[in-house]
């Protein structure tokens, strides 16, 4: 165990804090080795996302593994930076994936600077659309469906060309309508879309989500712990994680179903356009397909970094 970004008292022993709203507790539980999974010389030819998501039901006090307050993410921030750089880990993201927290933003731009991009998890702005309650349960299929083809556009134009506030209006869904476009158009959080992350790169935190699902049932059982349980609860889950011989992979994960589609293509009829520069259509979509560089215009490139028209 080690200590850092805390002052010291007269014997070197660190100063955590009593936790009250004057004097906070903030503690970070991890390894040396998951601290070097945020390290961007793993692979410096790609650009880093950080994602960061909270969860609370896992002390009987309510608090959650990651705090709410502006300053307490700023000090979560420094002090991951302070201790990156004590480890010769660079911890520079390009761009952080987090639910709709101004405080989380807010300490992003603060530590990173104004160049950090802020997107917003797709997860969270589906999760938000059905607690607003502006829709109804057997209507919320058809506009999640609507919503999804906002998501998975390749550019700026193509989402202007697929926003669906006039269709919304016309079936008198008018404060939803509204309301979406004042959170989640306009707002501080409108880079859902995946057009705004590389290729291959998640735009949602369902990951982390996952993730902190198998603190509740595999590590607390779904129950409730003293903070001091806690605390031993994370240090046992730091050293099964840790245990684990777990390798970073920025390869595209390729499942079979697409291989098959692919497949399906193999007939299809490619116009050249230039040299290593083909045309394919398909379901009445014209694609660009760049064989030297491996780029594409599909949404499967954007979303997974691979296309089946490659194929």
């Amino acid at each position: 165990m080690f200590f850092f970004g805390s002052d010291l008292d007269q014997n070197n022993d660190p100063l955590v804090g009593n936790g009250s709203e004057e004097n906070h507790c903030h503690l970070i539980v991890s390894t040396k080795k998951m601290l070097r999974f945020m390290d961007e010389n793993l692979d410096p030819d790609y650009p880093s996302i950080f994602h960061i998501d909270s969860t609370y039901k896992i002390t009987k006090n309510g608090f959650p593994l990651v705090v709410l307050a502006e300053i307490d993410f700023i000090v979560f921030y420094e002090n991951l930076c302070q201790i990156a750089k004590k480890l010769n880990i660079r911890f520079r993201p390009s761009y952080i994936c987090q639910d709709g927290s101004d405080s989380m933003r807010n300490a992003a731009k603060t530590v990173f600077g104004e160049k950090i991009e802020i997107l917003m998890c797709f997860f969270h702005v589906k999760n938000n659309v059905r607690k607003s309650k502006l829709i109804s349960r057997d209507q919320l299929p058809v506009i999640f469906e609507d919503i999804n083809k906002m998501h998975e556009t390749k550019s700026e134009s193509e989402f202007s060309s697929r926003k669906k506030f006039s269709k919304w209006k016309r079936n008198k869904f008018d404060k939803f309508a509204d309301y979406f476009e004042k959170e989640w158009i306009r707002g501080h959080f409108s880079n859902w879309q995946i057009f705004n992350t590389p290729p291959g790169y998640s735009s949602s935190n369902s990951i982390i989500e996952s993730f902190n699902r198998t603190v509740k049932t595999s590590f607390t059982l779904k129950k409730r712990l003293s903070v001091l349980k806690s605390l031993e609860m994370l240090e046992n889950k730091c050293k099964f994680y840790c245990n684990l011989n777990t390798k970073l992979n920025n390869d595209p994960k390729v499942k079979k179903k697409l291989i098959d589609k692919a497949h399906l293509f193999g007939e299809k009829c490619y116009k050249k356009v230039k040299e290593d520069l083909y045309q394919v259509k398909v379901d009445r979509v014209k694609y660009l397909v760049d064989i030297s560089d491996l780029s594409f215009q599909c949404v499967d490139y954007f979303i997974i970094f691979f296309c089946i028209n490659s194929n």
